[in-house]
């Protein structure tokens, strides 16, 4: 009788489900695939059934459990998930020290590659996953794409180079860039990247066949430009996108009523008249005169209003403004350090 007919046992009803776990993982040298979601009503023995998997068939260190009630913050789900990956435990011995303190999602990469010596597979287990919710919008895609981002083999990222390569210089064949653009390039190649970590890294297609997507690519055999494709952004320079269209094509007195979550911005009779005594004047919207300069500070104002949460004291948004700037989303009229600006392409 092997593991999963024994399990079976302990558990009736639910041979089908355990047999297809104990698939999944394999073996600790398999690969894995970057995420495996396990669903189902309450109290039907999932976390119990998991818990007995993992604990039987790899070892206290390639796995680390996580109740998301229990680790209600960013700082508290990292550190219990390096300690238990680092096999340590927090007890009177050592003070009830954590192995170290941890709160971004950077931080807990670099750990990871730390405690991570070999090449076997490690699973993080979240229990309660739906409280992830709660949490920074950016933590669950960071969590989801861990496998890429913890990705330490050199020779396997130095082969994913040379297959895209060809991909990454089309956009120069084409004309549509120069060789010296180097972060357009990169955020062109970006999604081609995560296919190929998705698709070739875990060995869902051979070598050859993903050569062979790349020549299809590279011949263009749908007649679509590779810079035409719809690009990804991440989630607060969406919301910056956005504040610099409402800057761009609004005018600023209109800022306290659209943007003030108070009274102060509500519009008065007085107000509504000459707003009509404005609009009968035969000017054109100014929406359809294009878009018009705009501060940076007015844009970040404008940002914050519309934001649906507070941000995160670890996001660096004028970076972001500076990554945007670097893509030319805006121009910068007047160019004078980056302080007024123009949205041209949103």
């Amino acid at each position: 009788m092997n593991f999963a007919q024994e399990l079976a046992l302990l558990y009736p009803g639910r041979s089908s489900q355990i047999s297809t776990l104990i698939e999944l993982i394999g073996q600790p040298t398999d690969a894995s695939p970057p995420v495996i979601f396990v669903y189902g009503h309450s109290s039907l023995g999932k976390t119990t059934i998991i818990k007995h998997i993992f604990t039987q068939l790899l070892s206290a260190t390639h796995y680390a459990f996580i109740n998301c009630v229990e680790c209600h913050t960013e700082s508290l789900l990292f550190e219990h998930a390096l300690n238990q990956f680092a096999g340590i435990t927090p007890s009177f011995e050592n003070n009830f020290c954590n192995w170290v303190k941890c709160g971004d999602v950077n931080e807990f990469i670099v750990r990871l590659r730390e405690c991570w010596t070999d090449d076997n597979a490690r699973y993080l287990i979240l229990d309660r996953a739906e409280r992830l919710r709660d949490m920074s919008p950016t933590l669950l895609p960071a969590l989801m794409n861990l496998p890429a981002l913890s990705c330490k083999d050199l020779k396997e990222l130095r082969y994913l180079a040379s297959l895209l390569f060809p991909i990454y210089l089309l956009p120069v064949k084409e004309g549509t860039m120069n060789r010296s653009e180097h972060g357009k390039l990169a955020k062109n190649i970006q999604q081609y990247f995560k296919l190929a970590m998705d698709k070739l890294y875990l060995r869902d297609i051979s070598s050859s066949e993903w050569i062979k997507h790349a020549s299809e690519i590279e011949n263009n055999q749908n007649g679509q430009s590779l810079t035409s494709r719809r690009i990804e952004v991440p989630y607060y320079t969406k919301f910056l996108l956005i504040a610099a269209f409402l800057a761009s094509y609004n005018p600023p007195r209109l800022d306290q009523r659209y943007f003030v979550k108070s009274n102060e911005g509500r519009v008065t009779k007085r107000k509504r008249k000459s707003n009509k005594a404005e609009k009968s004047n035969g000017k054109p919207r100014q929406q359809l005169l294009g878009p018009k300069s705009f501060p940076i500070e007015r844009m970040l104002a404008i940002f914050y209003s519309i934001l649906p949460e507070r941000i995160e004291g670890t996001v660096d948004i004028h970076m972001q403004v500076n990554i945007i700037l670097n893509n030319l989303t805006f121009t910068n009229p007047n160019n004078v350090d980056n302080r007024t600006l123009r949205d041209s392409k949103v």
